[in-house]
């Protein structure tokens, strides 16, 4: 909001600057120039915003998707040996989801 005032307020002291040697339409033709270059000044100021708001929301997907804290964890191989009773590194397939999903029950 700043910047569009003192942008009206420079173009008001140009307007009142301006000498009598120049036609109505000259003067037209100059105030229609300042506002499409005010207009085009704006949008680049509206797209720089959504640009950067993109990339701060695209660095806090990455973030929350980050896994550099986690450890792996090692199976036991003697647990791959044991018969009846699945081991603890396994889980049935109706039981997978995927993240904030419900699992599919059907399987």
């Amino acid at each position: 909001q700043e910047l569009v005032d003192g942008i009206v307020a420079r173009m008001r002291r140009l307007a009142e600057a301006e000498g009598p040697g120049e036609t109505e339409g000259e003067r037209g033709l100059e105030t229609e120039q300042q506002r499409e270059q005010e207009q085009e000044r704006q949008q680049e100021v509206e797209e720089e915003g959504e640009r950067e708001q993109e990339i701060q929301i695209e660095k806090f997907v990455d973030l929350m998707h980050c896994r550099d804290n986690e450890e792996p964890e090692p199976w036991s191989i003697k647990t791959l040996g044991t018969s009846g009773a699945m081991p603890g590194q396994f889980y049935l397939a109706r039981d997978f989801s995927l993240w904030k999903r419900q699992p599919l029950k059907s399987l």
